[in-house]
């Protein structure tokens, strides 16, 4: 991809800079082998930088072995290369953060995230990019209702960034001087052209043709992106320029990317091609988003002055001139790049980014603009995001379809356009947009009854008492959005207005995904609303948290039973209970609530009223002694998530043959991995904790320090301990 080819040469750029200029003078095998590195021949360049190791332990090679199999998509040989880079010069953080990111393309979480964490010593967005290494398994398993496809008009080429114009498609490619069967390198040498196709109904489309334009220039153009509201076209395309001057040759020029506009006629033809104000032969702008009313511009660019590589800037039109260039701020730009965006009609921005919480690579992230800010910045997870590099997504205006690109296996090429098709709108992926309220009106003539000096048993919960409608959160997730704090302002009113009152925010997940994973959520979905409560002048002393996971289900959308995504979204919720007055254990009754399945409490005695916030009080119905007894039900064994395990033995400053072929004779499965300078040997995986326990007294009886550590079904380390599953029911 040519996204991955700038800011990888860049990273190079940057690396190569603390090699001995000695070296890169160094024989005639490293000259021609980087002779070829230049002219994008990687593969045949690997070839050469192997036989310069034989003669010479070269950073330099190494390095380049590295970035070579990057581009290529090999990570796993990638990673084999950093790491010894990182062994070789333990000091060069640059090494640790390439390292740390191809071992999470390879979904090595947990050896990522010590590597992110060693990195933060000195860059504190290590401390980020580890913390985004404990989301990613939750990522990996939101997959949504989707249907995705491979239109017919890839090639063996780069094909990306489609965008819909009248009834045909325009999209970049390179497969202009490309037929038949190309090496890699071949993908980076055809420059980047418009490319057009017709779409016929059901999605059929013909043959592309290249648009005969001057849209189409000397060197890379696109993406772009169309104002149908004034038939505005906007692009980027390179410009070289030598000794500051323009050329039109690449051969020994910058090239840089500029932003440009181009009229588009009733004709379908493209006229009055005209630079963008703010373009500057020093950095690049490239990436144009326009919003549907044109009157907004979104690009990405290198400027002086941002967050990180290429950051996300927006310029707003004034009558015919535009603004200066605004970042859009830390909550969207990283200190590594994003890149791509676009503007949906309902003012959501997409974008790519792999600065953000991504799977691997470059992912395609949402957010919507906020009380004037962009917030809640999501990674849309599967089937958008894979390992591998997932960019230029555009959705219709009916949210039904939409479009995206991925350099991921079992394309047609070297990046590829994928269709996706959702039944129902956009809102129906959880992953992506979770806005569906579905709590129905309050109803303000509710019997509202407080009685005091009464235990606590299953306390009925206020939310409909205080006129709170649902709370609701985007799957697999704990931030409050605009809407939510509008709800806990209530919560606000009320415990300020009666500052003797305490109460429970108790939050609740839908069955989905890893059950232990959702009871965190949930009590980090409590926590939030806790802190925000607290940040608006209530006492802690009036607020609890509990986090209920999956365990209060409302409906029959358990584990493996099959729903839609409004069903799961009703046991999203977050529930306030009122747990003490003046210090005395309380029971709340009133009519239950949407999301409340807690039976009327009748014929008890009334000890006294309580007035309500509105200053009316209401006599409590006669009351009856409750049962105090709480019975918790054991997790069903069958509910439990698939777990393998593994023992891990060492640390061992090397591990020597004597020492691997020890524990090699215990015939079973056997790995080797090292942790900065510590070596482990892993034995491995076992389907119970019983058989690894056995295992390990083998181990020990050989002299090896052991530790059993737990591993999901899809091969990341588990945050719970041993002793913590086998009280879950584990065997």
């Amino acid at each position: 991809m040519k996204l991955s080819l700038y800011c990888v040469c860049w990273v190079v750029f940057v690396l190569m800079m603390g090699i001995d200029v000695s070296a890169q003078e160094g024989g005639r095998l490293l000259k021609a082998a980087n002779t070829l590195y230049d002219n994008f021949d990687y593969e045949r360049a690997i070839e050469l930088y192997k036989d310069v190791l034989i003669e010479d332990n070269s950073e330099e090679a190494k390095l380049r072995l590295a970035q070579c199999y990057l581009l290529l998509g090999n990570f796993e040989q990638t990673a084999y290369w950093y790491k010894l880079l990182t062994a070789q010069q333990t000091n060069n953080y640059d090494y640790k953060l390439a390292y740390a990111q191809v071992l999470q393309r390879i979904g090595n979480y947990s050896e990522a995230k010590k590597w992110y964490l060693d990195y933060a010593k000195y860059d504190v967005w290590g401390e980020k990019l580890a913390k985004n290494c404990d989301l990613i398994p939750n990522l990996r398993q939101k997959v949504a209702n989707y249907e995705i496809s491979i239109p017919s008009f890839n090639s063996n080429a780069a094909d990306f960034s489609p965008i819909a114009l009248d009834n045909q498609l325009i999209f970049v490619s390179n497969r202009s001087k490309l037929s038949g069967s190309v090496s890699p390198a071949a993908h980076y040498n055809g420059f980047l052209d418009f490319y057009e196709v017709s779409k016929q109904p059901g999605f059929v489309f013909g043959v592309p043709q290249r648009i005969k334009s001057k849209v189409n220039g000397d060197f890379n153009d696109g993406p772009a992106s169309f104002c149908k509201a004034d038939s505005m076209f906007y692009f980027s395309r390179n410009s070289a320029t030598s000794n500051g001057k323009k050329v039109k040759t690449a051969n020994n020029a910058t090239l840089k990317t500029t932003l440009y506009t181009a009229r588009y006629d009733a004709l379908g033809r493209f006229n009055d091609i005209q630079p963008f104000p703010f373009n500057n032969p020093d950095y690049s702008f490239s990436y144009p988003a326009i919003a549907p009313d044109g009157q907004t511009l979104y690009f990405a660019s290198d400027m002086p002055g941002g967050i990180g590589g290429m950051d996300l800037y927006v310029c707003a039109k004034i009558d015919t001139f535009w603004s200066q260039p605004i970042n859009l701020g830390a909550e969207v730009n990283t200190p590594g790049n994003e890149v791509f965006p676009y503007i949906a009609n309902d003012g959501t921005l997409y974008f790519a980014s792999d600065g953000q919480a991504t799977i691997g690579g470059y992912d395609i992230f949402m957010c919507q603009r906020q009380q004037g800010k962009w917030s809640n910045v999501n990674n849309m997870g599967l089937p958008f995001n894979s390992a591998y590099d997932d960019f230029s997504f555009w959705i219709d205006n009916t949210k039904e379809y939409g479009y995206f690109a991925s350099n991921r296996p079992g394309g047609m090429g070297f990046d590829d356009v994928y269709r996706f098709q959702i039944p129902g709108y956009m809102e129906a992926l959880a992953v992506v947009i979770d806005t569906v309220n579905i709590a129905p009106p309050v109803d303000t003539n509710v019997e509202k009854v407080f009685i005091i000096d009464q235990p606590v048993i299953d306390n009925p919960i206020i939310n409909k008492t205080i006129g709170m409608n649902k709370v609701s959160f985007k799957s697999g997730d704990w931030k409050l959005n605009a809407e939510a704090q509008l709800e806990l302002d209530k919560v606000v009113k009320f415990l300020k207005e009666n500052p003797e009152v305490s109460v429970e925010l108790g939050a609740h997940t839908d069955a989905r995904g890893d059950d232990f994973v959702n009871y965190e959520i949930s009590q980090k979905r409590a926590e939030a609303a806790r802190e925000y409560i607290f940040l608006e002048g209530v006492p802690a002393n009036q607020i609890v948290t509990k986090g209920y996971g999956e365990n209060e289900i409302l409906n029959e959308c358990y584990n493996n039973v099959t729903c839609t995504d409004a069903q799961h979204q009703q046991n999203n919720r977050l529930n306030v209970k009122v747990l003490t007055v003046k210090g005395t254990a309380v029971t709340v009754t009133n009519p239950p609530p949407y999301e409340s399945i807690a039976e009327p409490i009748k014929n008890t005695p009334a000890i006294q009223e309580f007035p309500l916030p509105d200053g009316s009080t209401v006599p409590p119905p006669p009351m009856t002694p409750l049962d105090t007894t709480t019975v918790i039900l054991p997790t069903p064994a069958d509910t439990l998530p698939p777990m393998q395990f593994k023992i891990i033995i060492g640390p061992y400053s090397t591990i020597d043959n004597t020492t691997y072929y020890t524990f090699a004779e215990l015939n079973t499965p056997i790995s080797t991995n090292q942790v900065g300078n510590d070596n482990f040997i892993l034995l491995g995986p076992y389907p119970t904790i019983a058989e690894a326990e056995d295992m390990t007294q083998k181990v020990k009886a050989l002299g090896g320090k052991t530790k059993v550590v737990a591993y999901t079904k899809e091969g990341y380390e588990s945050l719970l301990s041993i002793k913590k599953l086998k009280k879950m029911g584990y065997k």
